[in-house]
């Protein structure tokens, strides 16, 4: 395991999850990504492409900034941390980006919902299970 890519939405269970593959990350010598997912409905997302690239990598910057700050609060400070940000379906955006970066592992964070609420709508961490083509490891 020599790439991790950890989605970090600003959640307290997202920020554990970088603390915990920080720490793997330093033990393995392996290097980290931290992955923002923007959920954006289909009509504002058309609304983006009319952007120029620089305007819309400020909005990222924006929006994911708070994610990744917290996140680093409590990562290992040995390990330098890259930071992707995507737009799109979180558990879609996830899986394309690791695939598409090499990630051998995805280390994320779980809400915690209830049985039936995690039957009836789903979750990203089980979609990213069933999807990834790389090990995941979700942290409580």
């Amino acid at each position: 395991m020599d790439k991790i890519l950890v989605p970090v939405d600003g959640s307290d269970q997202s920020a554990k999850a970088a603390q915990w593959a920080s720490r793997l990350a330093a033990q393995l010598g392996a290097s980290l990504t931290l992955l923002h997912v923007h959920h954006v409905p289909g009509s504002e997302a058309l609304g983006l492409n009319s952007l120029e690239r620089s305007e819309i990598d400020q909005i990222e910057r924006r929006i994911a900034g708070p994610s990744f700050a917290k996140a680093r609060a409590l990562m290992d400070s040995s390990v330098n941390a890259e930071t992707l940000v995507g737009i799109g379906e979180p558990a879609d955006e996830i899986v394309a980006l690791a695939k598409k970066h090499g990630a051998t592992l995805i280390v994320m964070g779980t809400r915690g919902q209830s049985l039936a609420r995690e039957i009836l709508l789903g979750s990203v961490s089980e979609k990213v299970i069933r999807h990834a083509h790389c090990a995941v490891t979700v942290v409580r």
